[in-house]
């Protein structure tokens, strides 16, 4: 048995009935109502897709909060070097990288 789209068609609309001539003999009518379900499924798509963007929007702002929160306690920094020093201590924080810096920059002086 082969499939062909006219049997199908013809299976679809066989069993409509009646109304398959209604919608026939009433073209704007029939396209009137298809418009406005049309209409009506194009606003509860769009109405679900603002909830699903309020939902992605509150996640992030829940996220947002939540990061602030966890990092706001952290004091703010000079980040610039202005601080550092050069000298002998070769902690990080007394500017043992100037101090590491320094020395490489005078072993090549001295090396040439």
């Amino acid at each position: 048995m082969a499939f062909s789209f006219s049997d199908v068609w013809n299976s679809v609309t066989g069993a409509l009935g009646g109304a398959s001539s209604w919608l026939e003999n009433n073209k704007n009518t029939a396209n009137l109502i298809g418009n406005t379900l049309i209409g009506v499924g194009g606003y509860f798509a769009q109405k679900e897709q603002a909830k699903d963007q309020m939902k992605a929007l509150r996640e992030q702002m829940e996220l947002q909060r939540q990061l602030k929160s966890e990092y706001s306690a952290v004091p703010d920094v000079d980040t610039t070097y202005n601080s550092l020093t050069v000298g002998e201590n070769p902690s990080l924080a007394g500017g043992g990288i100037l101090t590491e810096m320094k020395k490489r920059a005078d072993e090549r002086k001295g090396g040439i």
